[in-house]
């Protein structure tokens, strides 16, 4: 006996609209990095005037600096990667890393050629000069940092062992070097390059806000956003001891103008101490997430915050949150995890 058996598949279709919010979220979401990166790398009241998808993963913004510049940027698939004539983090010296795109292919070749024209000049200066501080920081006597940065963005410690690792962090912060601006009984760390346009402009609202919010800001150099400029910044400023004159010199340094063109005698960028503080300071502030300038470090009522910051509004409200240093001796539990966190 035969029998027939009918099989009715039922095929469900996925909605085209789902995919097509997924895809809007994305690119919303890769809009407002790429305008966050405009204002880390260009200064805020810098904006974008339009920002597009181009071909190979890649996006193309036209924006204006705040002194009025048309720059015409390109921000890679990462996020994270700016790019404007050179690449400003990271370098790119491989075509395989242009992801195709002929614009970053000649940007990687010229990189690649710079790269080396650096590494010759690094070595001849190294030799022959009495002792700049770029030739100081690449003396074989300082130790290579080979640290990589931890995964996490925001540490909310759940454990002891996390806790701890967020005291490790805070010491390490704790004992660079700095300027000292206020003497409250709240510690807020500013990782700051001297030659950062968003550093500079928001430098004056942290000296006032030391004055009239209780906290304690310690801006600590890093050469971050123009290497070899900003580390002479940066060695003049550690090279004076007394407190008072730091901060005179962080408001004499942080200014759009080069080290030679604010300083005649460049006598202190030899000094050898200073140089070795710097290299500890750009070491720690290299292991830390998502490095960019003005970057903050604070022991808050949400857990260690590390994160950089370029709103004024933003930074009052990380200080209202920070834990005051008695009350941090005192805990037993670990900070408090608050789902707010991110909205610092």
């Amino acid at each position: 006996m035969k029998s027939l058996v009918l099989v009715v598949c039922i095929l469900t279709s996925i909605p085209a609209s789902v995919f097509a919010d997924t895809f809007s979220d994305y690119l919303s979401t890769a809009e407002r990095r790429g305008k966050g990166l405009v204002t880390t790398y260009f200064g805020a009241g810098s904006y974008v005037k339009s920002f597009k998808q181009v071909p190979g993963g890649v996006f193309k913004l036209d924006a204006v600096s705040k002194e009025g510049e048309s720059l015409s940027l390109f921000m890679l698939g990462d996020f994270e990667t700016l790019i404007y004539g050179q690449m400003i983090t990271p370098h790119i010296a491989d075509k395989a890393q242009a992801g195709g795109l002929p614009v970053l292919e000649q940007i990687a070749e010229r990189n690649k050629k710079r790269i080396s024209l650096r590494k010759k000049t690094t070595e001849f200066v190294a030799k022959y000069s009495a002792g700049t501080a770029a030739a100081l920081l690449n003396d074989e006597n300082f130790e290579k940092d080979t640290t990589e940065p931890p995964a996490g963005h925001l540490a909310t410690p759940q454990s002891q062992s996390e806790e701890e690792s967020d005291n490790v962090i805070l010491d390490k912060v704790r004992g660079l070097q700095h300027v000292q601006l206020g003497e409250g009984n709240r510690e807020l760390f500013l990782f700051m390059d001297l030659n950062c346009p968003a550093c500079q402009q928001e430098l004056p609202h942290l000296i006032e806000m030391a004055k009239s919010r209780s906290v304690s800001i310690k801006v600590i150099p890093v050469a971050f956003v123009k290497p070899q400029d900003s580390t002479d910044k940066a060695i003049h400023l550690l090279s004076e001891t007394n407190s008072k004159a730091r901060i005179d010199r962080l408001k004499l340094l942080a200014q759009r103008k080069s080290f030679s063109q604010l300083v005649s005698d460049n006598k202190s960028v030899v000094n050898i101490k200073a140089a070795q503080s710097l290299q500890q300071n750009n070491k720690v502030f290299n292991s830390l997430p998502n490095i960019a300038t003005p970057y903050f470090v604070a022991n808050t009522n949400y857990g260690l915050i590390t994160r950089a910051l370029v709103s004024k509004a933003k930074v009052e409200q990380l200080i209202d949150a920070i834990t005051p240093i008695a009350a941090q001796t005192m805990q037993s539990d670990g900070p408090a995890v608050s789902t707010n966190a991110d909205d610092i």
